[in-house]
């Protein structure tokens, strides 16, 4: 019964709070240099660093500041993160541009062209039919 009558004289909490006010009185004293002029340091420290937010302001695209520099701790997901799946072919032609476009699949890859040279032509067809059956088994063998 007391919250309701202290709620109506008073009104809503948020008017009645002390929390905001003291988290601003402790940045004021975060500006106290001289402690024998305590006013005129708290205002010097406060006019510079107004000064300096609106120059940084002012020079936002040509100098990094703390407005516009990168957040240091990127937690999970940027955005909404949407979850997709890719259909069997387009899976496999991004795993094969990854795994030629890598140097250290590199060895790899010209044993197995050997291997194709070797076994399956003997030198009778055309580099085309040779480079295409290399791209289309590749990723089996390697694995």
């Amino acid at each position: 019964m007391h919250l309701a009558y202290e709620a109506r004289i008073a009104g809503p909490v948020h008017y009645r709070w002390m929390y905001p006010i003291e988290r601003f009185l402790l940045k004021l004293k975060s500006y106290l240099r001289n402690r024998s002029r305590p006013e005129a340091s708290i205002a010097e420290g406060y006019l510079a660093d107004e000064c300096l937010t609106f120059c940084s302001r002012y020079l936002k695209d040509d100098v990094q500041t703390k407005f516009n520099r990168p957040m240091r701790n990127l937690d999970g997901l940027i955005g909404d993160g949407v979850m997709t799946s890719l259909e069997p072919l387009v899976w496999e032609q991004e795993h094969r541009y990854v795994l030629f476009n890598s140097d250290i699949i590199e060895p790899y890859i010209k044993k197995h062209e050997e291997l194709i040279d070797n076994h399956a032509y003997g030198g009778l067809m055309g580099k085309w039919n040779k480079t295409k059956d290399q791209c289309l088994s590749f990723h089996e063998w390697f694995y």
